[in-house]
């Protein structure tokens, strides 16, 4: 709980301040991870070989999404336990295959193994389904990759520790999700704004604030009043991040782990007689009771999810404490503020290893006297790699087209700088070629390891770690 006081204390900004974003650490460090992603596939793309595996996999992608037989599958779940990117999981195996760097018969027999235990234990909920989904792994995939000619010849040389779906969705949805990297630089201040004043007047009645400003005054002599600005401010810039990371989630499929259901705790608050163990005395005392389950405690420990049960605890004791205190819309959002509050915090200690460290020229920064006109920045990264995925859209087999007169091209549609976008297309390269990016993955991947916060995998959890 102290980590969590001086991570309240730490976002306690004076209302004579703009409100800013509690989670701007996060949001940095998590912008910086995206691009590397996609910095990779930069690489992957310089490598003639290696970029005609990967669009070999998005072909194969496609062809699986578009069948017949696994949009019937797809079809056929049941809404109520619909389990989102179900199309994914077919295209998942194979990559899982590749990342494990199995060969084609040692995907076959692990294919051969599911439908043998799904034949063993039908599903009794979804019986038509199950009979769809081994047909697929039995029949359509060995078929389908088969006709493709599809060799079992992974990325591993050049992926650096990215698993294959990531790098596979990322190169296949690239455009939309620059648009989403560079969505999370903005945030709606003005609707914050005024959802917190709307809030904080249906709290104080009837003393009613008719602007920002008064509000922002009473702030400063009221530690009530600011203790609630923080909260509500926290929650709002919760609620616009969470759903900005959803469809980021779903681009790429990040694994990202769902706030369970919370512990169902029964509080009651009564007079008792209460013995001290250590005077042995008796007094009639207000005594607090907390019915929990034990199973569902165990679960939460061995999830590793201490914050869970303590957060879960806090929620029930504090309406009992002061009816006025639990101002929180549910636990869910509760436990997610506290675990997007510890994820910034610990993003903190990483600001030396994010992307916007690396110089244009490939190297790392060495002073914080360099010249930042020679670092990566967020724009160049959006204008290198946009034009990027423009050119590889654009060009073909059929349709070669240089990178000079793709340039031409595309700053004429788009009424850019032919220099500038030559520039931070070349920033991109060498960055992505060179083995400075490399070693600053290797470093960044074992810090992970070294300090990872377990709550991470319910905020953005690291694609350079993982099972």
């Amino acid at each position: 709980m102290l980590r969590y006081f001086l991570i309240t204390v730490k976002r306690s900004v004076s209302m004579n301040e703009k409100i800013t974003n509690p989670f701007s650490s996060a949001v940095e460090l998590i912008i910086s991870e995206l691009f590397q992603l996609l910095i990779v596939v930069e690489g992957i793309k310089l490598d003639k070989t290696k970029h005609n595996q990967l669009k070999k996999l998005a072909r194969l992608k496609k062809e699986i999404d578009d069948s017949p037989e696994v949009k019937e599958y797809v079809n056929s779940k049941n809404t109520s336990y619909l389990v989102e990117n179900t199309e994914l999981e077919f295209i998942k195996g194979i990559c899982f295959a590749l990342d494990q760097g199995w060969s084609a018969k040692r995907y076959d027999i692990s294919n051969l193994k599911w439908v043998i235990k799904e034949q063993d234990n039908p599903s009794k909920r979804f019986p038509e389904q199950a009979k769809k989904r081994i047909n697929i792994l039995e029949i359509f995939l060995p078929d389908l990759l088969e006709n493709n000619k599809f060799e079992f010849k992974g990325l591993a040389e050049v992926k650096n520790k990215y698993p294959h779906l990531q790098i596979l969705l990322a190169y296949m949805h690239s455009e939309e999700l620059i648009d989403n990297i560079i969505a999370l630089q903005s945030f709606n201040t003005e609707f914050i704004k005024a959802q917190l004043l709307i809030k904080i007047n249906l709290e104080s009645k009837p003393s009613v604030f008719s602007s920002f400003e008064e509000l922002a005054k009473k702030t400063n002599t009221s530690p009530y009043i600011n203790h609630r600005k923080n909260q509500i401010v926290n929650l709002l810039y919760y609620d616009e991040l969470s759903n900005k990371l959803n469809i980021i989630e779903r681009l790429l499929d990040l694994g990202r782990q769902k706030h369970k259901k919370p512990l169902s705790i029964n509080t009651t608050s009564k007079d008792e007689t209460w013995r001290n163990s250590v005077y042995s005395t008796d007094s009639t005392e207000e005594v607090i009771t907390l019915k929990i389950k034990k199973s569902e405690v165990i679960a939460e420990l061995e999830d590793n999810n201490w914050n869970g049960i303590l957060n879960s605890i806090v929620f029930n004791i504090e309406p009992i404490l002061d009816p006025k205190v639990n101002k929180w819309p549910s636990i869910e959002a509760y436990n997610g503020v506290d675990m997007f509050l510890q994820y910034d915090y610990w993003a903190g200690f990483r600001t030396e290893l994010l992307l916007m460290n690396l110089s244009t020229c490939g190297e790392s920064k060495k002073t914080p006297s360099k010249s930042r006109r020679r670092l990566m920045s967020i724009i160049l990264l959006e204008r290198g790699l946009t034009f990027s995925h423009w050119l590889e859209k654009n060009r073909s087999d059929k349709n070669h087209i240089t990178v000079k007169d793709a340039l031409e091209q595309y700053c004429d549609e788009k009424n850019k700088s032919i220099s500038t976008i030559k520039q931070s297309y070349e920033a991109v390269n060498r960055l992505a070629h060179g083995d400075t990016f490399t070693d600053f993955l290797d470093r960044q991947s074992k810090w992970v390891l070294e300090n990872q916060l377990p709550n991470a995998r319910f905020v953005f959890p690291s694609m350079l770690i993982h099972k």
